[in-house]
């Protein structure tokens, strides 16, 4: 019944990303995630706050993921002790919707380095 019940109650608690733009290319939102694995039995709840900014037909993002609770415990308080800013940026391929390329990289703020770059080309539809 635990289960079931921490279930429910990770589905109704998240939700989907939402923007508001500020005008001038500038925009803002957060996507927060609940949920709970049934296999390791731990719920966890996350937000991800982004920056985003459009220009020259490209969307350029900044995000970073923030830990609320984790394994039966409340985190928030230990959120900054290790910072990964993840950054990203997105371009239409020609005249075909949903294609394409993007360029993604994380900053770890504590090794002052960079962790897991990738470029791509992507197909959404």
């Amino acid at each position: 019944m635990k289960i079931a019940a921490l279930a429910t109650a990770a589905t109704l608690l998240a939700t989907s990303a939402m923007a508001m733009d500020l005008g001038g290319g500038l925009s803002v939102g957060a996507t927060t995630d609940a949920s709970y694995d049934i296999d390791a039995e731990n719920m966890n709840v996350m937000i991800t706050p982004e920056l985003g900014y459009s220009a020259w037909g490209a969307n350029f993002s900044v995000d970073m993921d923030i830990n609320i609770y984790d394994q039966e415990e409340f985190v928030l308080g230990d959120a900054f002790d290790k910072p990964v800013i993840n950054f990203g940026v997105e371009y239409p391929i020609g005249m075909v919707n949903g294609l394409t390329a993007y360029g993604e990289t994380s900053y770890d703020w504590d090794a002052s380095d960079t962790v897991g770059s990738k470029v791509g080309v992507k197909f959404s539809f």
